[in-house]
């Protein structure tokens, strides 16, 4: 029930929707692989490990010699696995929507950590179904030798370690605003209701935190003229004033009024309540002298669920005891079997094994080998496609690039996947963020579509990973909008303040961004709208298809789309018109515009695609089309090889 005491729905936002972050069966199945170790950003390890799994398999070769309980054991531990999989993958996200609260689990991917449990069970049971107990003690070390290398390249994580003893709160407050966390939290979930500032930036506590001090939470800037307030004691959670007021005031304490928070006088609780964005916790003290007391006194209801927590460890603890008792009384009549305990030379031969993989570890692979910690050069990453080498503010700069369709060319619908490549050329105090900006190639450049990032590869600017020798791997999905017209964008990279989103970094060479090749953006020709013959205007250009509705509903817009192939270079760009005309050949309406992507910029070969949009017909009846192209303002037409200036769209349209 505390749940609306708090923000808690923020971590099911944004990145924290639970949505994005199922897993693929490629990402679950794969192996561990090695990762580089100049990388700033390594991807996550979220993988079942492919080497588990396969040995997860052989349970099922020993089926036929095991016992009636080991059968429901594997069936159970393949149930388990199977739904424990199912859960961490995009077809189970009913089930996440359905319960209230696994969307709060965030990741669907955590529940790799539950996955150990029944593949254990299913590896120990293929071991167990083996005949002889020396194929069986053969068989588990092949299997901890397979285990230990399947997850060899973990033992040697990238980048630096953080050493977590001694760490003090000016240590996490340190933390807080290099990371721009709230109370070591993403996005503020556990702050009270009451607090509405969307940011927080420093506390007057911090300096005393930084003396080692504990900080007075009395505001004495609340004071009134003349009245005093003298410390008697200050510890986390619970602090004493003597304090002296002339008259009737309002004090501030520089906590949130979260629930739990009280303000005693003389030992009586006082009213207390929430003001200011901060939620600040304020109380009325009467005038005169007093002992006022902050406490944070919790709440009845944690208080029970303390006593049933401990109602459960005692519970827990008799029956224990309970069941030592009777396994003692029982001790005579339980048999164990004997093939399911190692003998003592399994025992010292496994010692030995595990003696050996880890000397040769230690003496061999650490100090004489690369083997599982790759490091590439960090101006040249494993997979960047073209070079940039561009800085930014000679802060930052721009490795190189990857674009994931082929020559630079998508269709509308498209989700282009574009990878950055970072490096940090000195320390930062700025925090800032990254765009992708899809814009018009011609004027005025309007932005189209975008990717944004709070934080190149999820790593802020004032971090460790941009001062050393790394590089920052930036992925943004560029969403390619439906209808978008076809033609040639502009893609353009740069950065800005994450805090002054208008402020961006200025390349060396002076400009606000970074302009990547043009992005080509055409409509592929389904093949129902290709035309039995091309219909060719001028020598340049020939129709080769068209796709149009055969029936459309009276008054209503309608759309479509023309095909055409530009035969040898255009040089002048052309107007295009469609006339709209009745059985009787009478123009009942038009349209007159040049494309979106000028002819005169059509690669020859290249089929384009040109949408029109038509006004809705009133009258009933049977409609045809009529194209063409002239050039303004001379009003000089492409012409048909029949010196015609126009040709008719072989198709009949019908409103009803």
């Amino acid at each position: 029930h505390d749940r609306p005491l708090v923000h808690l729905t923020r971590v099911l936002e944004g990145y924290f929707d639970f949505r994005g972050h199922f897993l693929s069966p490629e990402r679950l199945f794969s192996f561990v692989l090695v990762r580089d170790q100049s990388q700033g950003n390594p991807e996550d390890v979220l993988t079942l490990g492919a080497h588990q799994v396969m040995l997860a398999l052989g349970s099922l070769i020993g089926w036929g010699r095991y016992t009636r309980h080991q059968r429901i054991l594997a069936v159970g531990a393949w149930l388990g696995l199977g739904g424990i999989i199912w859960l961490m993958m995009e077809p189970s996200s009913f089930i996440w929507e359905l319960l209230p609260l696994l969307p709060y689990a965030q990741h669907p991917w955590r529940w790799l950590g539950v996955t150990g449990i029944p593949a254990a069970l299913l590896i120990g049971l293929g071991l167990e179904g083996l005949k002889q107990p020396r194929w069986r003690i053969l068989g588990a070390a092949l299997a901890s030798f397979v285990l230990v290398v399947g997850v060899a390249p973990l033992l040697y994580p990238p980048g630096e370690f953080i050493q977590l003893h001694r760490v003090t709160l000016t240590d996490l407050h340190t933390i807080d605003r290099i990371l721009d966390w709230i109370g070591l939290t993403s996005v503020g979930e556990l702050l009270p209701r009451t607090v509405t500032a969307s940011k927080i930036s420093g506390s007057p506590l911090e300096e005393a935190y930084r003396r080692g001090e504990e900080p007075i939470r009395l505001d004495f800037s609340s004071l009134p003229s003349g009245a005093e307030a003298i410390p008697l004691s200050l510890h986390p959670l619970d602090q004493r004033f003597r304090v002296y007021l002339p008259e009737e005031a309002i004090l501030r304490f520089w906590v949130f009024a979260f629930p739990g928070w009280q303000v005693m006088v003389d030992g009586y609780p006082v009213e207390t309540w929430a003001e200011g964005e901060l939620g600040l916790l304020h109380a009325l003290i009467p005038s005169g002298r007093h002992k006022v007391r902050l406490c944070f006194c919790g709440h009845w209801s944690w208080r029970l669920l303390e006593v049933f927590s401990a109602g459960l460890w005692i519970l827990g603890l008799v029956r224990w005891l309970v069941y030592r008792f009777r396994e003692r009384r029982c001790k005579g009549r339980i048999q164990i079997a004997s093939s399911s305990i190692p003998s003592r030379k399994e025992w010292v031969a496994l010692g030995i094994f595990w003696v050996l993989i880890s000397g040769f570890k230690f003496f061999y692979v650490d100090p004489y080998t690369g083997w599982f910690r790759f490091r590439s050069d960090p101006n040249m990453p494993p997979g960047m496609a073209v070079r940039a080498n561009v800085d930014f503010g000679g802060q930052i700069r721009l490795l190189g690039y990857t674009i994931s369709v082929p020559n630079w060319r998508a269709k509308p619908g498209d989700t282009v996947v574009l990878t950055l490549w970072w490096r940090g050329l000195r320390e930062m105090e700025t925090r800032y963020s990254v765009y992708v900006h899809g814009l018009e190639a011609l004027w005025p450049n309007r932005l189209r579509f975008q990717s944004d990032h709070m934080d190149p590869g999820n790593v802020p600017t004032k971090a460790s990973q941009w001062r050393g020798e790394y590089y920052i791997r930036d992925v943004h999905h560029l969403h390619i909008p439906l209808d978008l017209p076809p033609g040639p964008y502009y893609i353009k990279v740069g950065l800005y303040e994450a805090k002054n989103p208008g402020v961006c970094l200025i390349t060396d060479e002076g400009n606000d961004g970074y302009l990547l090749p043009t992005l080509l953006v055409n409509r592929p020709m389904p093949a129902s709208a290709r035309l039995p013959e091309p219909i060719r205007f001028g020598g340049s250009l020939e129709l080769v298809g068209v796709e149009l509705p055969v029936r459309i509903k009276r008054g209503e817009p309608w759309s479509l789309w023309f095909y055409w192939r530009a035969i040898s270079p255009v040089k002048k760009s052309y107007v295009f018109f469609v006339h709209r005309l009745d059985a009787q050949g009478q123009m009942r309406g038009q349209q007159d515009r040049p494309p979106y992507w000028g002819t005169n910029h059509w690669p020859p070969g290249e089929i384009v695609a040109v949408p029109v949009t038509l006004e809705g017909i009133n009258e009933p009846g049977f409609y045809r089309l009529r194209v063409g192209w002239y050039e303004w303002p001379s009003m000089e037409h492409l012409r048909l090889s029949s010196g015609e200036q126009f040709a008719i769209v072989p198709v009949t349209i019908s409103v009803r």
